[in-house]
């Protein structure tokens, strides 16, 4: 995929209505210790939104028809694929993805690795709703703290704050007031965090889902089913965004 490119003329008429979702699929290894992309694929169905960021994408395993998982899974649910892959091996890849049923105008891969830890990025997609340009970025941050510091501020270098916007993923941040959350906080003001994980008993607030423009959201909730319940260790976030048209 090419790097993003420059707005298109809006062509469309407001309000720009988009519904999102952040989901860490776990590798579709669910708490049963099964290994059942069909399930996941039926949460996808369930939150039949227009964009959904994936986390814990490992297409080195394949589906019931023989493809890796992203592409099964894209395929049942009607979506199109964009891989992040952070993790490369010999029989495919492991990262981030994002669904989307909106056309694609750009996408931009980038590297949050810190030496020593786990490779992660992010997915910068430029998505077309309506004849609008949106900005969608979904992402992975490290487990240690100073990781998640270097991600956060990489993000914020390279994140260009246009009308619409959706940043969103697993941040792996524990505590609601650190300094992480607070720099993410100052320059896109405070969200509302679900508390997602464990699925089993979800006590900590680590799938976000951030609005630019802030007052745009409408509506934001866990998807909690019977499928999606057992599917991953993390609940999916679903949020609903309603962009006015200046």
């Amino acid at each position: 995929m090419s790097d993003i490119s420059a707005d298109p003329a809006a062509s469309g008429e407001g309000p720009v209505r988009l519904s999102i979702a952040s989901y860490n699929i776990h590798r579709a290894w669910g708490r049963d210790k099964q290994y059942l992309p069909e399930r996941t694929a039926r949460v996808l169905k369930e939150l039949d939104t227009d964009v959904i960021g994936l986390q814990e994408v490992d297409s080195c395993l394949s589906s019931p028809n023989g493809s890796d998982q992203l592409t099964y899974m894209a395929q049942e649910a009607g979506y199109k694929s964009i891989a992040g892959p952070t993790v490369f091996k010999e029989n495919g890849n492991y990262g981030n993805a994002l669904l989307t049923r909106r056309p694609v105008l750009g996408v931009r891969r980038i590297d949050l690795s810190v030496p020593g830890r786990e490779p992660r990025g992010a997915v910068y997609a430029e998505i077309d709703v309506d004849g609008f340009p949106v900005s969608v970025i979904t992402t992975h941050l490290g487990l240690k703290r100073n990781e998640r510091l270097y991600q956060v501020g990489r993000l914020l270098e390279i994140i260009d704050d246009k009308k619409r916007m959706v940043l969103m993923g697993d941040f792996n941040e524990w505590k609601v007031k650190s300094l992480p959350t607070r720099m993410l906080e100052e320059r896109f003001g405070k969200e509302i965090r679900m508390r997602t994980y464990p699925t089993w008993l979800p006590l900590f607030r680590l799938d976000w889902i951030w609005i630019v423009p802030r007052k745009a959201l409408r509506t934001i909730d866990r998807h909690r089913t019977q499928d999606s319940r057992i599917a991953s260790d993390h609940l999916p976030v679903r949020a609903e965004v309603e962009w006015t048209v200046e």
